[in-house]
């Protein structure tokens, strides 16, 4: 398995971008077997940084998508992709291959687990966004709407859920691997998100901090 999750500048993936990803993968028993994530800059503003908290000094020296493209690629080959509301996140990496000239790259729905339809199986009526199912289940997303916090809550989530659809064996049986064309790796050096609140100090905060201390009088 793969659990993937996108940040992007908006709802479309005709016209928005992403501007994060994060995949955890995952072994045949569900346990983690490692993960990937990174920030991407789309070469345009990032759309509503009150909600992904990404800004234009965090994409600066961040790689595109077509310098991932390959990597990407092969972490989910041959892996039962699993997303929170796979509608909207296949359509936007979709759309991100194709425009970096992928245009064989098919993320197509028989390939991917969504936990939102797992939710609607087994917890009680209600919301079904990412955050309120945890919240009936217990779990604790600290950084919510980064790509890897919302990655590994979907673990946490899938883990939850998944006993009351037969085992997570049973459920990845329903679905097929998906199948992406071989791409060249570029060894891109990713750029995860750093922690919450933690920002470069401001050129003049570093002068000031190599400045000897005032001595004498002050005038």
């Amino acid at each position: 398995y793969a659990v993937v999750d996108v940040e992007t500048t908006g709802l479309y993936p005709t016209r928005d971008r992403v501007i994060e990803v994060a995949a955890v993968a995952l072994r045949p028993d569900g346990s983690v077997e490692h993960e990937w994530s990174t920030l991407l800059n789309p070469m345009r503003d990032l759309g509503a940084t009150e909600i992904h908290r990404i800004t234009a000094r965090d994409v600066l020296e961040a790689p595109q998508f077509v310098d991932i493209a390959g990597d990407l690629a092969e972490i989910l080959q041959g892996r039962v992709l699993v997303e929170h509301n796979v509608a909207f996140d296949a359509r936007f990496i979709e759309s991100e291959y194709h425009r970096a000239g992928h245009r064989e790259a098919s993320l197509s729905a028989d390939a991917w687990l969504d936990t939102m339809q797992l939710a609607r199986q087994v917890l009680p009526s209600g919301k079904r966004t990412l955050a309120a199912c945890c919240a009936q289940v217990g779990i604790v997303n600290q950084t919510a709407h980064s790509a890897l916090g919302d990655a590994r809550a979907t673990v946490k989530l899938l883990h939850q859920l998944a006993p009351s659809c037969g085992g997570l064996p049973t459920i990845g049986s329903r679905f097929n691997v998906v199948t992406l064309p071989r791409l060249p790796r570029c060894g891109t050096k990713c750029l995860p998100r750093r922690p919450s609140g933690l920002r470069d100090e401001s050129f003049l905060s570093r002068l000031s901090a190599q400045l000897p201390a005032a001595s004498g009088p002050v005038s």
